[in-house]
């Protein structure tokens, strides 16, 4: 890939998964889960405010951006614990310290304001093809949990469909919140699954 993306996918864990974590994976993701729920407007709102800021400014405030993209790599992390990409259970609070699997947004750049102003409607197809990939992440998920509860192990290429879908899901929420100008890609990078370079 010639060109780096504005928001990654990155996996650092190993593919073991002790059965008896598995086996309570669904009651352990409840409480990330009830945070997810609160968070969820107030990370909305802020959206809204960052694109009528992007529509006049042609960039999201800093602040915002850094509050949204902390949003977004907690809801990374916990889609990949409930769908058992990650073995390890997410950090609580979130923060900044990376994690097995996580999501790396690149620094704010400015962006078109004609883009900004349709950009709901441009990432309608985009939107679509994210509801499909959820179907499927949603029933890798449901296999992986079968799989690792029985072997201990998650296989490499179920790992690798789910987060191959959760890396798409990511890019749009990424370009929904006007965090970046890239438009989600459905091109694959074995790179993803590297830590992210430092900068």
């Amino acid at each position: 890939m010639d060109r780096p993306r504005a928001a990654e996918l990155v996996l650092a864990d190993d593919l073991r998964r002790p059965r008896m974590y598995v086996l309570a994976r669904p009651l352990f993701v409840i409480p990330h889960l009830v945070v997810l729920l609160l968070w969820d407007p107030l990370a909305r709102a802020a959206v809204l405010g960052g694109w009528l800021v992007a529509l006049v400014t042609g960039r999201m405030p800093a602040r915002l951006g850094a509050y949204l993209a902390r949003y977004l790599r907690y809801r990374v992390r916990v889609a990949a614990y409930a769908s058992v990409l990650a073995g390890p259970y997410p950090l609580f609070p979130p923060g900044n310290r990376p994690q097995a699997v996580d999501a790396h947004i690149e620094p704010q750049r400015r962006q078109r304001r004609l883009v900004t102003l349709f950009r709901v409607f441009l990432a309608l197809p985009a939107v679509v093809l994210a509801g499909c990939f959820g179907v499927v992440l949603a029933a890798n998920g449901v296999a992986s949990w079968l799989v690792a509860l029985a072997l201990g192990r998650l296989p490499k290429g179920m790992r690798d469909l789910g987060a191959y879908c959760l890396r798409y899901k990511l890019e749009l929420w990424a370009y929904l919140f006007v965090l970046t100008a890239q438009y989600p890609t459905l091109e694959s990078d074995p790179a993803l699954y590297e830590p992210p370079r430092s900068s």
